[in-house]
């Protein structure tokens, strides 16, 4: 019985030092296949709606640590290659720029234009594709190129990128790679997901299977409109800009006209009218919207925010520059002739615009605004009832223009509208001539 059990314990501590042995290959082995070896740039666009994608490829540099930042590294962590000091001369190598491209060709966008944000990538970098020197651990930062283009804003965040190198059969190789964000608030890295996805390598804006890492880089892109196409309307005070006919110096215009010969026009129409800059240029100069006045008087509808309206005079339609708050509705009072106008705005910027009813007037509206295109609207609604801009006035990259038109029936004294006159008048003769044959016959019979 001894035997045996001296046989058995034997037997099992041969198999735990076997194990023993076989535990550091396999946890090796085990979080090897879960690393990670390649990196991708997430690229998002901010853009207005209506906005034409311009045709831009984004670059992103990697460069590696400076001087004091290499010294920081090597007492935080003893692996990592300063190539500054003489007995750490390794292969330090270059990485590559990255790319991505942005144009009408590359862009799923929306038909309509409405989509403020437009997703792309680059390529994966498969960083096991560079030769490395040797092992140890490497550092580079990632930034964005600033491509100089006109309207658009570059991303000024730099990622830190850590790629972990160890000994391999054929050479060193990638292990794992990192990449951390770097935290203001907190001032330290902290590491996200700068992974490839794993369905699609790259993707273009609209691939519903793609899922965004956080290694990312967002742009904002903003046009000026400062024209737009004439309104042929002869009241609108509309005049060619340097003998163009197609265009007028301004970005938004709201006319008024009246039509009938009993219609005032002298009566002021109230309006109420709020303009919305589109999120792309959010913490750029719109914070105060300067409109022109002609001829109207202006008042915010809520008093308790300080906003200027310095040189509103309706009396003397001076000229003078106000200045409106985006997102604050206002209300403005327009009689024949008048205009409300806004010199510029970012294209993609929303209007909304509504008429207060008035008595005896059938309003109507007409218009061009669009996103691509410019496009037209028109609307109108019974005597007496309020009239709002049915959707959202959107300004493109032609401008946008709306004008309400108010129609007056002419009516007489005693309230008979005269232009049914003759045709009442037709009907009375008959009436007449009906009474009389009818009281003629009863006189003969009588």
């Amino acid at each position: 019985m001894k035997v045996h059990s001296k046989k058995l314990l034997s037997v099992l501590l041969a198999m735990m030092m076997a194990l023993g042995l076989m535990a550091p290959a396999l946890a090796t082995e085990g979080t090897s296949v879960t690393k990670d070896t390649k990196i991708q740039i997430t690229k998002d666009l901010l853009i207005g709606k209506g906005v034409t994608v311009p045709d831009t490829t984004f670059t992103f540099k990697f460069r590696k640590p400076t001087e004091p930042e290499a010294t920081a590294l090597k007492n935080d962590d003893p692996l990592f290659h300063n190539f500054y000091l003489p007995q750490e001369a390794v292969n330090y190598p270059e990485l590559a720029d990255v790319t991505v491209a942005y144009g009408g060709a590359n862009m799923n966008r929306d038909a309509d234009g409405t989509d403020e944000v437009l997703t792309n990538v680059t390529a994966a970098v498969d960083l096991n594709e560079t030769s490395w020197g040797s092992a140890g651990h490497y550092v580079y930062y990632a930034s964005e190129v600033n491509g100089g283009l006109d309207g658009m804003t570059y991303d000024a965040q730099e990622y830190r990128i850590k790629v972990y190198v160890i000994n391999g059969t054929n050479g060193p190789v990638v292990d794992n790679v990192t990449v951390e964000k770097f935290d203001s608030n907190t001032s330290t890295w902290s590491k996200i997901d700068g992974t490839p996805n794993a369905n699609k390598e790259s993707a273009a804006d609209g691939c519903e299977d793609y899922v965004g890492n956080n290694f990312k880089f967002t742009n904002a892109y903003n046009k000026i409109v400062e024209k737009h196409p004439i309104n042929n309307n002869s009241t609108s005070g509309d005049t060619p800009l340097d003998g163009d006919a197609d265009y007028s110096q301004y970005a938004f215009k709201l006319t008024k006209d009246v039509s009938g010969p009993s219609a005032s026009q002298t009566y002021a129409f109230t309006y109420t009218v709020k303009v919305t800059i589109p999120a792309s240029y959010q913490g750029n100069d719109y914070t105060l919207i300067p409109v022109l006045v002609n001829g109207y008087s202006a008042q915010q509808i809520n008093q308790h925010s300080s906003v200027s309206t310095d040189g509103i005079d309706p009396t003397s339609n001076d000229p003078t520059p106000a200045q409106m708050k985006p997102d604050v509705e206002y209300m403005i009072h327009l009689k024949h002739g008048d205009s409300f106008v806004v010199n510029a705005l970012p294209v993609g910027s929303e209007i909304t615009v509504s008429e207060q009813g008035e008595q005896g007037y059938l309003p109507a509206y007409s218009g061009k605004w669009g996103q691509l295109i410019t496009t037209a609207k028109t609307g109108s609604k019974a005597q007496g009832e309020s009239l709002a801009v049915d959707g959202t006035i959107v300004v493109g990259e032609h401008g946008a223009y709306i004008q309400y038109t108010n129609t007056v029936k002419d009516i007489s004294p005693t309230g008979i509208v005269i232009s049914n006159l003759p045709y009442i008048l037709m009907v009375g003769i008959s009436l007449a001539g009906i009474g009389f044959f009818t009281l003629s016959k009863k006189r003969r019979n009588s």
